[in-house]
């Protein structure tokens, strides 16, 4: 069954969300709290716009193991994608409390500040993801922008 999901991940590179989501939908009638076969599902189904079935793939998840971080911060992605910018920050906020350095999550929560107009929350993690990684450019220039709309 491994070996399915080794394959499963090959598939979501090759864009072959259906293959996938079979493959892990498999293992879960074998094997129902693989996590494996839950997060790869839940990836392929976002990627294939299925954000409520992602969204209880990854909850079933994260009931199994909490502190799966990545999950949170997936699944904090679609809420932001679906305009739900309060559970996508409280998502990033979980994630951020299991791995303080997950720079994903520091940018993608101040980019959900920002849209909901929280510019100086939106900075404050700008300039803490910048801190882990003064190179990154998609933080320097949220930053600049968050810090043009607070001068507004």
């Amino acid at each position: 069954m491994d070996e399915n999901l080794d394959d499963s991940d090959e598939n979501i590179d090759e864009s072959d969300y259906d293959q996938v989501i079979a493959v892990c939908t498999n293992a879960l009638k074998f094997i129902p709290n693989s996590l494996n076969a839950l997060y790869n599902r839940a990836k392929a189904y976002k990627s294939k716009g299925n954000y409520d079935l992602a969204i209880k793939d990854y909850t079933t998840a994260l009931k199994l193991k909490p502190d799966l971080y990545q999950a949170l911060d997936n699944r904090a992605n679609i809420y932001y994608e679906k305009g739900k910018y309060n559970k996508a920050i409280k998502d990033y906020t979980s994630a951020l409390k299991i791995k303080p350095d997950y720079i994903y999550s520091l940018t993608a929560r101040g980019l959900a500040y920002a849209v909901k107009g929280n510019h100086a929350k939106a900075i404050a993690d700008f300039e803490a993801a910048l801190q882990i990684d003064p190179n990154n450019e998609l933080a320097k220039s949220c930053l600049e922008l968050a810090r043009q709309e607070r001068a507004k």
